[in-house]
């Protein structure tokens, strides 16, 4: 006998509308700019104490480097209406120093 019933342990998945996935890129695209330029603007501090051999300001950068790149190691979640991406922009333990 054929059971024309839904199968009830099936879970739906609804797909974004164009409007959310646009929405999704866009902080994507803002979030990268945002981690880029802070990421760059602690890289060149480490080279401004480098050549001028400060280790006290390269050591203090370093730790900021390390702490910032840490907060984006598991990934950085993005929501947008109930869907979500879950972005990398860099890779585990690829910014110690």
């Amino acid at each position: 006998m054929k059971n024309d019933q839904p199968n009830q342990n099936l879970v739906q998945v609804k797909e974004p509308t164009e409007e959310v996935l646009n929405a999704l890129y866009a902080t994507i695209f803002l979030e990268h700019c945002v981690f880029t330029s802070n990421k760059e603007s602690i890289e060149q501090s480490i080279e401004k104490a480098l050549e001028e051999r400060d280790k006290d300001a390269f050591l203090m950068y370093t730790d900021q480097l390390n702490a910032f790149m840490a907060n984006y190691e598991n990934g950085l979640k993005i929501t947008e209406n109930g869907f979500e991406f879950l972005v990398f922009f860099c890779k585990k333990k690829d910014h110690d120093f």
